[in-house]
């Protein structure tokens, strides 16, 4: 059973009730090894469906069929992000609410994310169809190259990377990829270490544009939304993430300098951080504001993950001086720290992923970005 978490407080806004889980209707499995006995048994694909309360509901509605042939003809099986995050890296990277269909030695036939409730039925027909049918074919298809097995290394260089940002570079709008848009803060930053170099070769302007970009639109409102549906960065998703929100402080802070526009957009960004993603109660950061209507208060989630959290003590830490914020950012980045090394950290140096029952422990990503915010 996938438990809920507890109402909880927003900011100033009073106590929101967190709705009832939507997709229970499903006798959901939990990530097991068991799981894929049972798929290797019964001859059926597991159904691997990843989700956090406030964005799932794939199978919620009063058309039974997704639900029906989930249970029928797969090994249904849901992943909270929180509580097994490395599944997540490896199924839903591009986040949730993300379908995937596996065979039972856990090679993917397909992925799904964001996907239109309406759509599942008819995506989990087809694919039994196929597999029917096909599924000699279906195997092949997903058959593991060398690669996958580590017989083949890749160099990875500063060329290379700047050439994959290049190509993916929207001329017209600024950003990367499409029609989807994220903030790509991770990329921002890999562009204004370019920037600075004697030979910048247009990273300072894919830089600006992007910046520029994200900031005139909606998604941007003094703290940045998770993606924009459209290229032009008009039709935002509302929902935001700690982590975007912790990239674009650092990116900012840096650019502040140079640009007046850039360090009011700083200051505005941490004030937001500081006022609405820092719980003074818990001592932490927030980790995820999710989606609702635009003229109405979201809620946050309740979770406290070790990487959010970091990732905004780093930020703080980061930005505080350039953006006149000095003594704010070292005042929480000592609480958040304070309560990571309280609540995540064992005496013995493991990092708990989160502040939630049966969370993954000594993740390497979790340990390196707590020991770098320490």
């Amino acid at each position: 059973p996938v438990s809920l978490p507890v109402p909880v407080e927003v900011g100033n806004q009073g106590l929101v009730q967190i709705p009832a889980d939507p997709d229970s209707g499903v006798n959901w499995r939990q990530w097991s090894a068991t799981v894929f006995d049972t798929a290797r048994r019964s001859q059926r694909p597991v159904l691997l469906y990843a989700a956090r309360i406030g964005c799932d509901g794939l199978f919620a509605g009063d058309d039974p069929l997704a639900r029906w042939q989930a249970e029928t003809r797969y090994i249904p099986v849901r992943i909270d992000p929180d509580r097994h995050p490395a599944v997540a890296r490896r199924y839903a990277p591009a986040g949730c609410p993300s379908l995937s269909i596996l065979l039972e030695d856990g090679q993917e036939i397909i992925r799904a994310t964001d996907m239109r409730r309406q759509n599942v039925p008819l995506l989990l027909s087809r694919m039994h169809e196929h597999l029917q049918k096909r599924r000699d074919v279906v195997e092949k298809e997903v058959e593991p190259s060398p690669a996958r097995h580590g017989s083949q290394t890749y160099r990875l260089s500063v060329a290379a990377a700047r050439t994959s940002v290049v190509a993916a570079y929207d001329t017209l709008y600024g950003g990367f990829g499409g029609p989807y848009k994220f903030p790509e803060t991770q990329v921002l930053a890999f562009l204004q270490e370019l920037g600075t170099g004697e030979i910048e070769d247009g990273a300072r302007k894919m830089l600006t544009r992007t910046l520029d970009g994200l900031l005139a639109g909606p998604l941007w409102t003094t703290d940045v939304l998770v993606m924009s549906h459209t290229p032009d960065w008009q039709t935002p998703r509302y929902e935001a993430h700690a982590a975007d929100q912790a990239g674009l402080l650092t990116v900012l802070g840096k650019a502040a300098a140079g640009s007046a526009n850039y360090h009011h957009a700083g200051q505005r960004l941490f004030d937001t951080i500081s006022a609405h993603w820092f719980d003074a109660g818990t001592g932490a950061f927030r980790s995820r504001r999710l989606a609702g209507k635009v003229d109405e208060p979201g809620w946050q989630d309740p979770v406290i993950p070790a990487d959010a959290n970091a990732l905004l003590i780093l930020a703080c830490l980061r930005s505080g001086e350039s953006l006149d914020r000095e003594d704010a950012a070292q005042r929480l980045a000592s609480m958040a720290g304070e309560t990571l090394l309280r609540e995540l950290v064992t005496t013995e140096g493991v990092v708990r992923h989160a502040l939630i029952d049966d969370t993954p422990a000594g993740l390497l990503r979790d340990q390196m970005l707590v020991a770098l915010a320490f």
